[in-house]
Protein backbone atom coordinates (compact mmCIF):
# COMPACT_ATOMS: atom_id res chain seq x y z
CA UNK A 1 0.00 0.00 0.00
CA UNK A 2 1.17 3.81 -0.67
CA UNK A 3 0.23 6.61 0.69
CA UNK A 4 -0.19 10.02 -0.49
CA UNK A 5 0.78 12.77 2.25
CA UNK A 6 -0.76 16.32 1.72
CA UNK A 7 0.90 19.25 3.41
CA UNK A 8 0.25 22.73 3.75
CA UNK A 9 2.70 24.81 2.03
CA UNK A 10 3.58 27.58 4.10
CA UNK A 11 3.82 25.68 7.17
CA UNK A 12 4.74 21.90 6.17
CA UNK A 13 1.93 21.33 8.74
CA UNK A 14 0.51 17.39 7.69
CA UNK A 15 -2.99 17.73 6.91
CA UNK A 16 -4.26 14.48 5.71
CA UNK A 17 -2.70 10.91 4.73
CA UNK A 18 -4.87 8.56 2.29
CA UNK A 19 -4.04 4.79 1.85
CA UNK A 20 -3.95 3.94 -2.42
CA UNK A 21 -3.33 0.91 -4.56
CA UNK A 22 -1.68 2.12 -7.64
CA UNK A 23 1.53 1.88 -9.58
CA UNK A 24 3.58 4.98 -8.70
CA UNK A 25 5.51 5.26 -12.28
CA UNK A 26 7.53 8.84 -13.23
CA UNK A 27 6.74 12.05 -12.27
CA UNK A 28 3.59 12.70 -13.43
CA UNK A 29 1.30 10.58 -11.57
CA UNK A 30 -0.27 13.39 -9.79
CA UNK A 31 -2.63 15.57 -11.67
CA UNK A 32 -5.43 18.16 -10.73
CA UNK A 33 -8.67 19.38 -12.62
CA UNK A 34 -12.01 19.91 -11.02
CA UNK A 35 -13.28 16.39 -11.30
CA UNK A 36 -16.89 16.72 -10.20
CA UNK A 37 -17.27 20.31 -11.81
CA UNK A 38 -17.86 22.29 -8.40
CA UNK A 39 -15.28 25.00 -9.00
CA UNK A 40 -13.12 23.70 -6.71
CA UNK A 41 -9.38 21.59 -7.24
CA UNK A 42 -9.23 17.97 -7.08
CA UNK A 43 -6.22 15.27 -7.65
CA UNK A 44 -6.16 12.78 -9.14
CA UNK A 45 -3.19 9.67 -9.04
CA UNK A 46 -2.90 7.41 -11.79
CA UNK A 47 -3.83 4.11 -11.08
CA UNK A 48 -2.64 1.18 -14.12
CA UNK A 49 -2.32 0.82 -17.52
CA UNK A 50 -4.09 -1.39 -19.49
CA UNK A 51 -3.84 -3.31 -22.98
CA UNK A 52 -3.85 -0.51 -25.78
CA UNK A 53 -4.49 3.11 -24.69
CA UNK A 54 -6.55 2.42 -21.53
CA UNK A 55 -5.71 3.90 -18.23
CA UNK A 56 -7.47 4.13 -14.93
CA UNK A 57 -6.75 6.68 -12.17
CA UNK A 58 -7.97 6.70 -8.59
CA UNK A 59 -10.00 10.56 -8.41
CA UNK A 60 -10.36 12.13 -4.96
CA UNK A 61 -12.27 14.90 -4.04
CA UNK A 62 -12.10 17.85 -1.87
CA UNK A 63 -14.86 18.73 0.78
CA UNK A 64 -14.88 22.54 1.63
CA UNK A 65 -16.76 21.30 5.20
CA UNK A 66 -14.15 18.82 6.02
CA UNK A 67 -11.27 20.73 4.69
CA UNK A 68 -10.50 16.69 3.43
CA UNK A 69 -9.93 15.58 0.09
CA UNK A 70 -12.24 11.91 -0.64
CA UNK A 71 -12.13 9.07 -3.04
CA UNK A 72 -14.65 9.70 -5.70
CA UNK A 73 -15.42 6.35 -6.30
CA UNK A 74 -15.64 7.30 -10.09
CA UNK A 75 -14.71 4.01 -12.35
CA UNK A 76 -14.12 4.12 -15.60
CA UNK A 77 -11.76 3.57 -18.20
CA UNK A 78 -9.67 6.53 -20.14
CA UNK A 79 -11.82 9.12 -18.07
CA UNK A 80 -11.93 12.85 -19.51
CA UNK A 81 -13.62 15.71 -18.24
CA UNK A 82 -15.42 18.13 -20.10
CA UNK A 83 -15.62 21.51 -17.94
CA UNK A 84 -17.97 22.70 -20.64
CA UNK A 85 -20.65 20.58 -20.94
CA UNK A 86 -19.89 19.30 -17.08
CA UNK A 87 -19.53 15.82 -18.59
CA UNK A 88 -17.42 12.52 -17.83
CA UNK A 89 -16.57 10.89 -21.29
CA UNK A 90 -15.28 7.49 -21.07
CA UNK A 91 -13.78 5.54 -23.83
CA UNK A 92 -12.53 1.99 -23.74
CA UNK A 93 -11.02 0.01 -26.73
CA UNK A 94 -9.94 -3.61 -27.22
CA UNK A 95 -9.20 -6.27 -29.84
CA UNK A 96 -6.52 -3.91 -31.53
CA UNK A 97 -9.14 -0.80 -31.79
CA UNK A 98 -11.83 -3.20 -33.16
CA UNK A 99 -14.13 -2.22 -30.56
CA UNK A 100 -14.88 0.87 -28.68
CA UNK A 101 -16.94 2.10 -26.20
CA UNK A 102 -17.98 5.71 -25.07
CA UNK A 103 -20.06 6.41 -22.17
CA UNK A 104 -20.91 9.80 -21.10
CA UNK A 105 -21.77 10.85 -17.98
CA UNK A 106 -23.15 13.20 -15.62
CA UNK A 107 -22.36 14.03 -12.17
CA UNK A 108 -24.47 14.72 -9.39
CA UNK A 109 -24.27 14.56 -5.67
CA UNK A 110 -20.52 13.72 -6.13
CA UNK A 111 -21.88 9.92 -7.94
CA UNK A 112 -21.20 9.20 -11.63
CA UNK A 113 -24.63 8.93 -13.63
CA UNK A 114 -24.37 7.04 -16.86
CA UNK A 115 -26.10 8.94 -19.59
CA UNK A 116 -25.56 7.23 -22.74
CA UNK A 117 -22.98 4.38 -23.64
CA UNK A 118 -22.64 3.02 -26.86
CA UNK A 119 -19.95 0.31 -28.99
CA UNK A 120 -18.57 0.74 -32.19
CA UNK A 121 -17.14 -2.55 -33.48
CA UNK A 122 -15.48 -2.41 -37.16
CA UNK A 123 -15.72 -5.46 -39.21
CA UNK A 124 -12.81 -6.56 -41.51
CA UNK A 125 -13.87 -8.17 -44.63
Amino acid sequence: MTQVRIFQKKTDKLLQKIDVACQFWGLNNISTGDYNFDGITDFSIFESSYAGPNTSSLYFLYNPKTKKYFDSGFLGVSLEFDSKTKRIIERNQCCAGSIVTTATYKVVKNKMILEKEKCYKLWFI
